[in-house]
């Protein structure tokens, strides 16, 4: 089992599931120290492996939250980049 890919699975689930609940992302995360511990291998396989599932299972509840748009404005996303380009080269 490559533990590190796990917790990354683990990271990025608990993420997406705050992100859709709240609209928001914490810093650090609430459950930073079981994703540290399943990156050490502190839990067997298939202990790690039944928190996927659990975690997969109730991703299928936040459907309903939408919190998020179902596609991105490109308009304004386009915007941000050049502005970002513009501000990193010192061009007004």
């Amino acid at each position: 089992l490559d533990y590190k890919f796990v917790s990354h699975t683990v990271r990025l689930i608990k993420e997406g599931e705050e992100l859709l609940k709240t609209g928001n992302l914490i810093f650090p995360l609430k459950d930073k120290q079981l994703i540290l511990d399943i990156k050490l291998g502190k839990y067997k396989p298939t202990e790690v492996m039944d928190m996927v599932g659990d975690l997969e299972e109730r991703r299928n509840e936040w459907d309903g939250y939408g919190l998020l748009p179902h596609s991105a404005n490109h308009k304004k996303v386009n915007e941000l980049v050049i502005n970002i380009y513009k501000q990193y080269l010192g061009v007004k």
